[in-house]
């Protein structure tokens, strides 16, 4: 009895065929235009992050320096005219460390310019290393967006330049 309820089976299901599983065109389009819109959000989300780790690394660089800085002043009571006396060559991708400026005998600057900021999404960065008072004041300065620059102040009670941020 078995293998008559087996063919009957089988033939049922050759008879209606046109009951088949399956996706239409228009449920693929909308699945692909919902993949589209979460691609669409994310991938800003993702390209920025990678931003902000190139970033990290500049001012990582720049935070370095700063202590290089105050340890070749309290050595010598003058800060380093290159970055060469620091024993120091920050080689970070995405950035250019520039040389030291010194505008006065008690402070220092040094910028991180980004390469291709806009195409990298990246800021560009300056610190100061101010010597007051038998101490030691850091600031670090980030630039608005990745088209404009920024430089620490000369003195420590100045402010970053080109409306630029003080991250301290």
């Amino acid at each position: 009895m078995s293998g008559k309820s087996n063919i009957s089976k089988y033939f049922l299901s050759l008879v209606s065929f046109g009951t088949q599983a399956g996706f239409t065109l228009i449920e693929l389009m909308v699945v692909v235009i919902m993949v589209g819109v979460l691609v669409a959000i994310g991938l800003p989300n993702v390209l920025s992050q990678a931003g902000k780790a190139r970033e990290a690394s500049a001012k990582n660089a720049l935070s370095a320096i700063a202590m290089a800085q105050q340890a070749y002043f309290f050595e010598r009571a003058e800060f380093a005219n290159s970055l060469s006396a620091l024993d120091l060559s920050p080689n970070i991708t995405y950035y250019t460390i520039t040389e030291p400026v010194l505008p006065s005998s008690t402070a220092v600057r040094h910028e991180a310019h980004g390469e291709n900021s806009e195409q990298n999404n990246i800021r560009n960065y300056g610190v100061g290393i101010y010597y007051i008072n038998r101490g030691y004041k850091v600031i670090l300065c980030q630039s608005l967006n990745p088209t404009t620059f920024t430089q620490a102040p000369d003195d420590s009670t100045g402010f970053c330049s080109n409306g630029g941020t003080d991250l301290q």
